[in-house]
C-alpha cells in the first residue's frame, strides 16, 4: 500500500494488490498449497493453472510503491493470473 508522502503533491494515495493464490511460506504453512481446495482453485486459474510466485507479484507491488504510481489512488490491482 502506498500511502505516505507522494513525491509531487500534498495528497496521500492508497492502492492495493490482492493476489488470491500466492505460493508463499504463509499459504504453505496454512496447508493451502497442495490441498484439495487449492487444486480446485488452481484448476480455475486462466493463466497457467497454478499458484502465483512471489517474483511475479513483487513487480506490481514495487510499481505501486514507486513515484510512477503517483497518479493512482483508490485502485485495486489484482496480480491474480486471471482469477476474479
Amino acid at each position: 500500500m502506498r500511502a505516505l508522502y507522494p513525491a509531487h503533491n500534498d495528497y496521500a494515495t492508497a492502492t492495493a494488490n490482492f493476489p488470491p493464490l500466492p505460493d508463499t511460506e504463509g499459504t504453505r504453512r496454512m496447508g493451502l498449497v497442495g490441498s484439495e481446495q487449492a487444486q480446485q482453485l488452481v484448476a480455475e486459474t486462466p493463466l497457467g493453472g497454478r499458484f502465483g510466485q512471489p517474483e511475479e507479484i513483487a513487480p506490481v507491488v514495487v510499481f505501486l510503491a514507486s513515484d510512477e504510481a503517483a497518479w493512482l489512488t483508490g485502485e485495486r490491482i489484482s496480480a491474480s493470473g486471471g482469477v476474479h
